[in-house]
């Protein structure tokens, strides 16, 4: 539903002031995640030489298959750090997954602990669902990329049979390209609050992507203006020598959930006097 404004300065200041109030609490959390998140890394880096083959030559030489390049070697390469880093991805997904709760209890007004930061393992499985939207999402965006690519060098083909001039050529690659960036953009901002259904409103993957797709139904812009307010605060952060992401990334984290309760509030709002609209019709 078309939600008609925003008063985004109004949603900085309070998300601001609820900072304020457990500012190093949250920052200290959020520096936790981070170094537990480096050191699944580290982790998934140490095992890797144990899971592959001794032979590791074509690291450093690179895949040179006519000279004789150890096929085994480079698959056991690839599938022991396509599991290492799928692994790491769930460990990582389990922390993000904790983090974001504890900001929805914190958002509403509620109790928060450091323990809320491991959530997932007392909840019964349900960050499974999270990490499967996790995937599923990289999967979606991954699939749209190499749609886009094939698109652009079928183009560049064809052009090329065709025989047309160079410069038409990398308009229409840039255009294409474009339009690529545009897909995935577009895609993003409808999917903005699709992790945070599945985390706060315990929904499956699907249905948190259809859900976001209704909270964000004609309100692209506000989406864009709000993606921006976010990124901007965060470039500031990052700006500070890289230590101002320990108080913007929790300030930008409790201003995206408040963002969000929002829009759902507002949604479920405006799907409930539909309702009771089309009861009184009946009626």
């Amino acid at each position: 539903m078309k939600i008609e404004s925003v008063d985004y300065k109004a949603f900085r200041n309070s998300a601001w002031g609820l900072f304020k109030q457990k500012g190093w609490f949250l920052a200290g959390t959020f520096v936790l995640w981070m170094v537990l998140d480096a050191v699944f890394g580290i982790i998934r880096d140490m095992f890797l030489p144990l899971l592959t083959s001794t032979d590791s030559s074509f690291l450093q030489e690179g895949f040179n298959f006519a000279s004789g390049t150890n096929l085994s070697a480079v698959a056991g390469f690839i599938g022991a750090y396509g599991v290492l880093t799928l692994v790491s991805m769930v460990l990582s997904s389990i922390l993000q997954f904790g983090y974001s709760h504890m900001i929805a209890k914190y958002t509403q007004g509620k109790e928060v602990a450091a323990s809320d930061l491991f959530y997932a393992f007392k909840n019964g499985g349900h960050w499974i669902k999270f990490v499967l939207f996790n995937i599923l999402a990289t999967l979606i965006f991954i699939t749209i990329m190499m749609i886009s690519a094939a698109i652009i060098f079928t183009f560049l083909l064809l052009l090329e049979n065709l025989g047309l001039d160079g410069s038409i050529a990398v308009l229409i690659s840039v255009l294409l390209g474009l339009a690529s960036i545009g897909a995935i953009l577009t895609v993003s901002f409808r999917f903005a609050f699709a992790g945070l259904a599945v985390i706060v409103d315990q929904m499956g993957p699907v249905q948190a992507m259809k859900y976001s797709f209704a909270l964000t139904k004609d309100n692209t812009s506000k989406i864009l203006a709000i993606s921006l307010q976010g990124f901007g605060w965060t470039i500031l952060g990052f700006l500070a020598l890289g230590v101002g992401l320990i108080v913007a990334i929790p300030f930008v984290s409790i201003l995206i959930m408040k963002y969000y309760f929002a829009f759902r509030d507002h949604h479920e709002a405006s799907v409930k006097h539909e309702n009771n609209e089309q009861e009184a019709v009946v009626a």
